[in-house]
């Protein structure tokens, strides 16, 4: 009897993976191994889009301008980013089984 298994992955990072290579091959190991991947990414420079597909993986966006590097200038908009990650994921939990973070900013969202 074969065991079910979660399949359906969110991969969480802090930047707009346009591109970022490691998390692109993440997400086409996964879906190789039959998983279903989706990126939830910050667009700090608001360039790339809010929505796509790129290779069968669905990346949506939160736009929200801020430097890289800029220390605690950014503290206010990188709790933003938190608030807004956390919401989304409790809005959308019907869609994942699994969370993949990739950096720091993105593991106490989804930890919570």
């Amino acid at each position: 009897m074969e065991h079910l298994v979660s399949r359906r992955v969110f991969i969480l990072r802090s930047n707009p993976v346009a591109p970022d290579p490691r998390v692109e091959f993440t997400a086409r190991s996964l879906i190789a191994e039959g998983y279903t991947a989706s990126i939830l990414a910050w667009d700090r420079g608001g360039t790339s889009p809010q929505d796509e597909i790129w290779n069968g993986v669905k990346i949506h966006r939160y736009q929200l301008p801020a430097e890289f590097g800029s220390g605690m200038k950014n503290l206010n908009k990188l709790l933003r980013w938190q608030v807004f990650l956390w919401r989304y994921l409790s809005k959308h939990r019907a869609e994942y089984d699994i969370l993949h973070e990739c950096d720091f900013y993105t593991f106490f969202p989804a930890l919570v």
